[in-house]
């Protein structure tokens, strides 16, 4: 029997995806929401996604940055011209769908990359846009800490701690290395007398 955790979203039947999205658990549909593939009817799936009750906020954000919004502005105001009218349609739709109120703001729950949104906000200064959002609606959401941050941060620890070992790892050569700098004068050398502190 197919269920959520064996399903293969990125072959399966669009039909199973869709069933599977309807029985899933709150916590299944805002995952799938999240990272889903584009590549495999995501009107389709992610329009089952957000036609639950309870996708979230954070969810049905993430949906609308990861569509682009900014790309098929460009076939405003109806679509005309649009290579994937679908994908138009279903983002006038979650537009629409966001200013009004329909997600769940839950306050443990953040979008994926909130500054990608930032650009989305109505303002009375601001341009007029086709993907506008409405910041009374989101501002809630977009103050939160975003799980993508706190990933970010733990991905700025590793790289730190992974160029701090390969610094090491390079002072350690340094000595067996010595003779041969001294032997030559090209650019190289140079680059490796600055980076540790022969600058002669």
């Amino acid at each position: 029997m197919t269920t959520f955790e064996t399903f293969d979203w990125e072959s399966g039947d669009t039909d199973t995806a869709i069933a599977l999205v309807r029985e899933g658990t709150t916590r299944q549909i805002n995952q799938l929401g999240r990272f889903y593939n584009w590549d495999y009817a995501p009107v389709e799936v992610l329009g089952a996604v957000l036609d639950r009750p309870d996708c979230s906020l954070g969810t049905a954000l993430t949906i609308f940055v990861a569509a682009e919004p900014g790309y098929y502005e460009a076939f405003a105001p109806d679509g005309a011209g649009c290579p994937s009218p679908q994908i138009f349609a279903f983002l006038v739709r979650l537009r629409d769908r966001i200013n009004a109120g329909d997600f769940v703001d839950d306050p443990e729950d953040s979008p994926e990359h909130p500054w990608l949104l930032t650009r989305y906000l109505s303002s009375e200064d601001g341009p007029e846009r086709m993907f506008t959002l409405d910041p009374a609606r989101v501002s809630g959401a977009l103050s939160r800490p975003s799980r993508d941050a706190a990933r970010q941060e733990d991905g700025h620890v590793f790289e730190l701690h992974s160029a701090l070992d390969l610094f090491a790892t390079m002072r350690a050569t340094q000595a067996g290395i010595e003779v041969e700098l001294d032997a030559r004068r090209g650019p190289l050398a140079r680059l490796f007398r600055r980076l540790f502190g022969r600058n002669r």
